[in-house]
C-alpha cells in the first residue's frame, strides 16, 4: 500500500506546483477527484503505534489545487482515488497518511521514517 500511495504522489507531483494561489477548477474534475469533500481546515488526530506518551494532533488546510499546509507551515500534496484519501509530506520526514472515507471522517494509517500509527480526521466546523 505504501508504494501505490507514493507512485500516486509521484504522478500526482510532476502535474502541479507546490505553492501560491489555489487555481480554478473546472467542477467535473472536482467531483471527480473529491475537491468539495476536503477543501478546508480538518484535525486530525491519532495514536503512535511505537510505545508514546504523546498523541497524534494537528490541524490542517487543504486547497483545492491539491496541496496542503499545516499549523507548522509544512507543506504536501493530497488526493482522493475513490474512497481512499491520501496526503503525503514530500521532504525527509516522507510521511504519508492513507485513509478511508466514511461519510465525513477519514480513518486510517500514517507511516514515516520514524514514525507511523493511526489517525483520524474530521473537518472542522462540518
Amino acid at each position: 500500500m505504501r508504494i501505490v500511495a507514493a507512485l500516486l504522489f509521484a504522478a500526482f507531483a510532476l502535474s502541479a506546483p507546490l505553492a501560491g494561489a489555489a487555481p480554478q477548477v473546472d467542477p467535473a474534475v472536482a467531483a471527480r477527484q473529491g475537491v468539495s469533500f476536503v477543501v478546508g481546515m480538518w484535525t486530525i488526530s491519532g495514536e503512535y503505534d511505537q510505545q508514546s506518551s504523546q498523541s497524534v494532533g494537528f490541524d490542517v488546510t487543504f486547497y483545492p489545487n491539491g496541496t496542503f499546509i499545516d499549523r507548522d507551515g509544512f507543506t504536501g500534496r493530497w488526493i482522493i482515488s475513490g474512497d481512499t484519501f491520501s496526503m503525503y509530506y514530500p521532504d525527509e520526514s516522507q510521511l504519508g497518511y492513507v485513509g478511508r472515507i466514511s461519510g465525513d471522517v477519514v480513518t486510517g494509517r500514517f507511516e514515516g521514517l520514524d514514525n507511523s500509527g493511526t489517525f483520524q480526521m474530521r473537518q472542522i466546523g462540518r
